[in-house]
């Protein structure tokens, strides 16, 4: 079994948005999962690897269209002058 275990991340982790301290643990192994622990709380979010790799990149690719969109925005205000 491959475990890796970070303590003391800060990010926001749960539904309440706000910074939090949490620990993650990556098992690479038969499962795949993907669990956080936010500090203080005794419930542990469980989520396959798979789904979160899905989301970080579903969270980039949000991120490269609005920034193409801001440039291209910007090239058409440039233009119009």
């Amino acid at each position: 079994m491959r475990v890796a275990r970070f303590k003391g991340l800060l990010g926001r982790f749960d539904s309440a948005g706000k910074l939090q301290e949490a620990t993650v643990t990556i098992d690479r192994g038969d499962r795949a999962l993907f669990a956080v622990r936010v500090k203080r709380k005794r419930r542990q979010y469980e989520l396959p690897l798979a789904f979160v790799a899905e989301m970080a990149c579903h969270h980039v690719l949000r991120a490269e269209v609005a920034e193409k969109r801001k440039a291209k925005a910007a090239k058409r205000k440039a233009a119009g002058r």
